[in-house]
């Protein structure tokens, strides 16, 4: 399985970064380390199965490739 990064949106709810994939109707909330730029843990409500602990993780993966482009827009030229 693989998820395209393009079908992911991504938000924060309550301080937490929330990513959702609209296309399968699932949220992921990923918890932020202290300078909230590296994502350290993810969990889907209401789910715990090897499948979407598997989703999670990837959906950890596109957390930090998201808060990497952020870095980047928002560093200095």
């Amino acid at each position: 399985m693989a998820i395209s990064y393009g079908d992911l949106e991504f938000g924060l709810r309550d301080r937490v970064l929330v990513i959702s994939w609209p296309a399968r109707n699932l949220d992921c909330f990923c918890g932020l380390n202290e300078k909230r730029d590296r994502v350290e843990v993810t969990w889907m409500p209401g789910f715990d199965t090897r499948q979407t602990r598997h989703i999670a993780g990837m959906m950890k993966q596109a957390g930090n490739r998201y808060l990497d482009e952020l870095k980047i827009r928002r560093s200095p030229p």
